[in-house]
């Protein structure tokens, strides 16, 4: 056999194999390849998204539990308890030993918007943003960078204050 010969025969060989290792769907008019390429991209960002915003809140949780260890060390002098709230993620709640009614402070967090190629768009969790408390106005939320500067507002001292006095009359 020549070379001439060998070449197109390795040739013949390397185009066959060609064929045989491409997923062939049908015709050429659409990129399948490429959908399931998609496809796969959005799976991959899906779960980055949601692991992501599992270790977002996990930081968050334990910066309300440690948050709560803190205010704990005051309230309990007064017979207040503050704890990680019940009626929803991301809240300190803060109540007197006899009933559940108190002082809620809300663990913002700060997010983007991620826009899949499917249309879909996930909120994806950037990490703490602030705290938040309707203690100074009922019908608005204020926001405070910290625990620090909530615990040193007028409001959250009256609230306190309030919380206390009326766990007294019970």
């Amino acid at each position: 056999m020549t070379q001439s010969q060998q070449q197109i025969i390795d040739s013949i060989k390397l185009e066959f194999e060609k064929i045989n290792s491409k997923k062939h769907y049908g015709g050429n008019l659409i990129d399948i390849d490429g959908i399931l390429g998609d496809i796969e991209k959005d799976k991959n960002t899906l779960k980055e998204i949601q692991l992501n915003n599992e270790y977002q809140t996990k930081i968050l949780n334990q910066r309300i539990l440690d948050d709560a260890d803190i205010l704990n060390e005051d309230l309990k002098k007064i017979g207040l308890i503050a704890s990680s709230g019940t009626y929803g993620f991301n809240r300190l709640s803060i109540k007197d030993e006899k009933n559940n009614t108190g002082i809620d402070i809300d663990y913002d967090m700060s997010s983007s918007y991620k826009q899949l190629i499917n249309g879909y768009g996930y909120t994806f969790y950037t990490g703490f943003r602030c705290l938040s408390s309707y203690i100074a106005n009922p019908n608005r939320k204020r926001e405070y960078k910290d625990l620090q500067e909530v615990a040193s507002s007028p409001e959250f001292k009256a609230a306190i204050r309030i919380l206390y006095e009326s766990s007294l009359k019970k």
